[in-house]
């Protein structure tokens, strides 16, 4: 029976330590127990111990390389496991803005599970999976890649959809051939770039909808002509500059371009909340830039992302800016802000 917990010496001799738990091990009714350091003819120990198990040591050997503007490597050695394997490390940092340590976003390592399909209407093809845990997206911004292909074909056929709560996707074309075979696979990215995709599957397409009785089949149902929407942009707002003064935040970004086969950027939302809050609202904006007030002393985080007719487009990074003070303004590439008036004339929601 492995000993866990913290252990303290009670008592000790040439030949033997009696130690306890803090807190008592389940059914030992606190007893203290008697380990041996040496084997003593005539004596033993009761219950038997064989091992005692601990949290892990600290990694070793911590380095950090190819560093940029946005990025770095870091690389490091496993330190000593006391006895039980180690199941995950935890990544974090601070900045001279940051209030303590916070974990670090990295693209994601998970992909989603039992990707299938199947079923839908005619000229579809169905795409399910299980959606991947807010705790294991590793940051904002994430979203699916979709890859789809007839069976035994060469070339990949990709969508991109931005929701992280969407489960499903459904390809609609006229010429798609009834109860053909598909391979499939599901992919996941965030603001830090793309993971890995999911193994590749087979999806039939839907079959045609017809009606049958015990004389036979009947025709098939009329033609339903459906235009699908090109999906949104996939860049992000990038070069983000603010500045406040006098309890208020002046955003600037550059425009987001379409892409050939993306939907065109209708406008962008901005999302902002304090930093204590976990949920955030919505100002939407056809500008690059808006001007916010805010009249709580408080931090803000702040991102800002593309809409169009195919959906919203990516987000920026979380942009965090220091509580507002009466002082001289300030300036930075970051931002943030809760229930601000918007003076753009824009909607606020």
């Amino acid at each position: 029976m492995p000993i866990t917990g913290r252990l303290f010496v009670v008592h000790q001799t040439p030949s033997t330590a009696k130690l306890h738990t803090k807190p008592p091990l389940p059914g030992s009714g606190g007893k203290a127990w008697v380990l041996f350091p040496q084997p003593l003819p005539g004596f033993k120990c009761s219950p038997p111990v064989t091992s005692l198990s601990g949290p892990p040591g600290p990694p070793e050997a911590v380095t950090i390389d190819e560093i940029t503007d946005t990025t770095a490597q870091l690389s490091w050695r496993p330190g000593a496991d006391n006895h039980s394997p180690i199941t995950m490390y935890v990544v974090q940092a601070r900045t001279p803005f940051s209030v303590g340590w916070q974990a670090v976003s990295t693209v994601p390592e998970v992909t989603p599970a039992n990707v299938s399909g199947g079923g839908g209407s005619k000229s579809e093809l169905v795409i399910t999976w299980e959606t991947v845990p807010e705790e294991l997206q590793n940051g904002g911004g994430f979203g699916y890649v979709v890859a789809f292909r007839p069976f035994g074909t060469v070339s990949w056929m990709q969508t991109v959809v931005a929701s992280p709560d969407a489960s499903r996707y459904v390809f609609r074309n006229e010429t798609l051939p009834p109860f053909s075979p598909y391979e499939v696979k599901v992919g996941v990215y965030n603001n830090k770039g793309e993971g890995s995709f999911s193994p590749v599957t087979v999806v039939y397409s839907a079959e045609e909808v017809k009606a049958y009785n015990t004389a036979g089949t009947g025709p098939s149902s009329a033609t339903v002509n459906v235009t699908t929407k090109k999906p949104p942009p996939s860049q992000p707002p990038g070069n983000i500059i603010w500045n406040s003064s006098d309890s208020k935040i002046i955003l600037n970004w550059d425009q987001v371009k379409a892409l050939d086969n993306e939907s065109e950027v209708r406008g962008y939302k901005v999302l902002y909340r304090w930093n204590r809050q976990s949920s955030a609202s919505v100002i939407e904006t056809n500008k690059t830039s808006v001007e916010l007030s805010l009249p709580f002393d408080e931090d803000y985080i702040i991102e800002i992302k593309p809409f169009s007719d195919g959906g919203d487009g990516s987000s920026s990074e979380q942009i965090r800016i220091p509580k507002i003070s009466s002082k001289a303004g300030e300036r930075g590439t970051s931002a943030r802000a809760p229930a601000p008036l918007l003076h753009d004339g824009s909607a606020l929601h």
